[in-house]
């Protein structure tokens, strides 16, 4: 949580926004066809709590809503020129904070501290999964790697 608090201190300076609302609108800007459900499954978060970080992106003009040609049900998130612009301001926000967070950790741990998180993002993916089959009773489809 202090990591996030201080990057919206950072996001919100420069373009009125919290670092959650940044984070999404940098996804939105480099995706192509995402909607609130895919970033609620990438952030890990109930899709109401998405919905409303995405209205307040639409409401400040960052982002839109553009209806699905092939289902009514689906609105794919694109951001406008000003989201966009605002974007581009904040991938570089992004890299000065994470740098400002690692000063001073040389570059040898940081590489180990990053094959760490893949690998604990990458179990924890497989366990994600491999309850998900045991609650939809396909439990003996699991692959035992993944109940390591």
């Amino acid at each position: 949580m202090a990591i996030w608090s201080f990057i919206t201190q950072h996001t919100y300076a420069l373009g009125g926004i919290t670092g959650m609302q940044a984070s999404v609108l940098l996804l939105v800007r480099d995706r192509s066809d995402v909607t609130s459900i895919d970033l609620a499954r990438q952030y890990k978060v109930q899709p109401s709590s998405i919905t409303g970080l995405v209205d307040r992106l639409v409401q400040r003009g960052l982002v839109v809503r553009v209806p699905s040609d092939h289902d009514r049900r689906v609105a794919y998130l694109r951001a406008t020129d000003d989201g966009a612009a605002l974007a581009d301001q904040l991938g570089p926000l992004f890299d000065t904070t994470m740098e400002s967070l690692t000063d001073g950790i040389r570059d040898a741990d940081l590489a180990i501290f990053q094959n760490c998180l893949k690998h604990i993002a990458l179990n924890a993916r497989a366990a994600e999964e491999a309850a998900s089959l045991h609650a939809e009773g396909m439990a003996d489809k699991v692959p035992l790697a993944a109940c390591k």
